[in-house]
C-alpha cells in the first residue's frame, strides 16, 4: 500500500469535477513514495520500540540535531523525544534535494526543538519518517510547493496508535506551534506554513472526520 500526497498550496481551489475538491485539494499519486507502514515496522525493530528521556540532553547545534546516540548519515538516530527513521533528512548533507533551500539546514533546527516540545506535550516518543526533502523524489516534480523544501516539515508516524492518541499528537503539535497538517491513515504531516490542511485519500484520522479537523486547523482551533 503506497500512499498519495496532497499539493501543499495554502488554499487548495476547489474542482468543479469533485466536491470534496475544496476541502482536501488535488491528490497526486506519489508512486515513488516510501511504504510508510513497512518503514515503521523496519524502524521499529531496529530502534527496538522502547522509549528514551525527554531530558535535556538532547539539543540542536550547529551542524544539526544531536542527540548523543549515533544515527544516519542524514539524522542523529533519536533526539529529545524523538526518533528519526533512517532516511529522514535533518541536516544538509548533499543529499539534499537541489530545489530545497539554503536556509533549510537552520530551518530544520528550529522544526526539530519545535518537534521536541510536541513529544514532550504528548508525552511519548514520536517517529519521524521524513523532514528535508531528498534529492531524486517524486516531490520534487509532483509537490514542488512542500514546506519539506524549507525545512519546515515533518512526516509523523501514527502506526500503532489509537484514535484518542492520534488526536493527542494533533492537539500537542497545534501546541507547539505547528500550523499546516496533512491527515493520513497512518502519517501525520504538520509544518509552519499556512493554515491548511489536506489528506492522503482518507476521509478520517482518529476517528473524526478529516473535514471536521481541517476547519479546526484553519480557523486556529484546538482539536482536542
Amino acid at each position: 500500500m503506497r500512499f498519495s500526497e496532497i499539493y501543499e498550496a495554502p488554499e487548495p481551489a476547489a474542482d468543479a469535477n469533485s466536491g470534496l475538491a475544496g476541502v482536501f485539494g488535488a491528490q497526486i499519486d506519489h508512486n515513488k513514495e516510501w511504504n510508510q507502514e513497512l518503514e515503521y515496522r523496519q524502524n521499529q525493530q531496529q530502534f527496538g520500540g522502547s522509549d528514551f528521556s525527554f531530558g535535556g540532553g538532547a539539543g540542536v547545534g550547529n551542524g544539526g540535531v544531536n542527540g548523543g546516540l549515533d544515527g544516519g548519515p542524514g539524522n542523529p538516530g533519536r533526539a529529545g523525544g524523538l526518533r528519526f527513521a533512517p532516511g529522514a533528512l535533518t541536516r544538509l548533507n548533499g543529499s539534499q534535494s537541489s530545489m530545497t533551500k539554503d536556509s533549510a539546514g537552520q530551518a530544520i533546527q528550529a522544526t526539530i526543538q519545535r518537534a521536541q516540545n510536541m513529544a514532550r506535550i504528548f508525552g511519548s516518543t514520536i517517529t519521524v519518517n521524513d523532514a528535508i526533502a531528498k534529492r531524486g523524489t517524486s516531490r520534487e516534480r509532483e509537490t514542488q510547493g512542500s514546506q519539506h523544501f524549507n525545512g519546515t516539515a515533518l512526516d509523523l508516524s501514527t502506526a500503532g496508535m489509537d484514535n484518542d492518541a492520534k488526536l493527542r499528537l494533533v492537539a500537542a503539535a497545534q501546541r507547539a506551534g505547528f500550523t499546516g497538517f496533512g491527515f493520513g491513515s497512518n502519517i501525520l504531516h504538520v509544518d509552519t506554513g499556512p493554515r491548511r490542511h489536506w489528506s492522503y485519500g482518507n476521509s478520517s484520522y482518529g476517528g473524526v472526520s478529516v473535514a471536521s479537523l481541517g476547519a479546526a486547523v484553519r480557523a486556529g482551533r484546538a482539536v482536542a
